[in-house]
Parts: C-alpha cells; sequence; structure tokens
C-alpha cells in the first residue's frame, strides 16, 4: 500500500503442475483471451473502471511441466472492491459452464486471421520452429493450425478454466496509493 501515483493495481497469478499438452496449452490460451474479451467489455466499458491490463496463460513444459495464469487490472482505488467481485465472477463463471459461444467465436476468428497474416513473415516460421524443437511438438499444429482452433469447444474451455481456477496455488495483491483506505479481510479473500 505505497503506491505513489492515484492509482491501483489488482495483480493475480494462478499457478500449478499439469502435465503439458499442446491441446491444453491452446485451451487455456483461449481461455485468457475469451477473458480479456470479457475484461474490455464489462469492466473497462460497463463498470468503467480500468484503464487497461488483461490478462496472460501459458503452459509450459521445460524445466517441468506447470501452467501459470496471470491477471493485471490497473484502475482507480474506488473501483478495487466492485473488480474484485466482477473478475471473480467471471473466473468462476467460465470455469462452472465455459463461456458464451460467441466469445468462443470471435478468439477462433481472430487467431485465425492473425496466423494467416503471420504467414507472411519470416519470424513467424522461425519462431515456430523453434519451439517445434523446444517443446518436441508435432509440426503439424503449426501448418493446420486452423483445424486444431476450429476444434475447441466451450466445454474445452471450461475444462482449462477449471484447472485455472483450481485456487490450489495463487496469489493476488492490490497495490493502493499511499493513504488509501486498506482492504477489509473478507475482500482480500474475493478470489
Amino acid at each position: 500500500q505505497r503506491g505513489k501515483e492515484q492509482q491501483s493495481l489488482i495483480l493475480g497469478a494462478y499457478s500449478g503442475e499439469t502435465n503439458f499438452s499442446e491441446d491444453m496449452e491452446l485451451k487455456i490460451q483461449a481461455v485468457s483471451e475469451v477473458l480479456n474479451i470479457r475484461i474490455i467489455e464489462e469492466l473497462r466499458e460497463k463498470i468503467q473502471g480500468i484503464y487497461g491490463g488483461g490478462t496472460n496463460a501459458s503452459l509450459g513444459k521445460i524445466p517441468y511441466q506447470r501452467y501459470s495464469f496471470m491477471l493485471q487490472l490497473p484502475c482507480g482505488p474506488e473501483k478495487v472492491d466492485t473488480l474484485l467481485k466482477a473478475v471473480q465472477a467471471e473466473f468462476a463463471s467460465i470455469a462452472s459452464k465455459g463461456p458464451d459461444q460467441s466469445y468462443l467465436d470471435k478468439v477462433k476468428q481472430q487467431w485465425k486471421e492473425q496466423y494467416k497474416a503471420s504467414l507472411k513473415d519470416n519470424n513467424t516460421w522461425l519462431g515456430n520452429i523453434i519451439d517445434l524443437k523446444e517443446k518436441k511438438g508435432d509440426p503439424r499444429r503449426f501448418v493446420n493450425y486452423e483445424q486444431f482452433v476450429d476444434k475447441l469447444t466451450v466445454k474445452d474451455l471450461q475444462q482449462a478454466a477449471k484447472l485455472l481456477f483450481d485456487s490450489k496455488n495463487k496469489f493476488i495483491a492490490v497495490l493502493m496509493p499511499e493513504g488509501a483506505k486498506p482492504l477489509e479481510a473478507e475482500k482480500k479473500k474475493a478470489f
């Protein structure tokens, strides 16, 4: 609680060990992308509570098999409580019933457009060759990327969200401006 700016920052991290698979890697990245859309729609536009921010998810293989999910929401101190509740509701919703199909469709469309555009870039090819070598992955996942994206379902994202938000290994921090009222104990447990 010693921020110099009149701004707060909500940080969240979920992590844990899990078996690596390229399918699960795609699923948890899709969860993150859906949540980024929801964060823009709900937290920024509807609640008008954040300046930016979002989520990032990854599934790693080296040095050990693990997942990580990060949340970063810069906001005004007066919006912290509202945002903590809203984020908790978003996480619970996607883990209990998956996202709305329309959000998954948006992510799929965006990914396929980015993929098509990236094929013209040598760095994309180099990055994927390096990634295939390091992860010992299936080259068909890059060449036939759109087919793997099209196979994603709401149920897949629900399964991935249950893994991400199991609450076994999470860290939530809120940076408040100097002199701001500290969060109450029950609000610290929002996630």
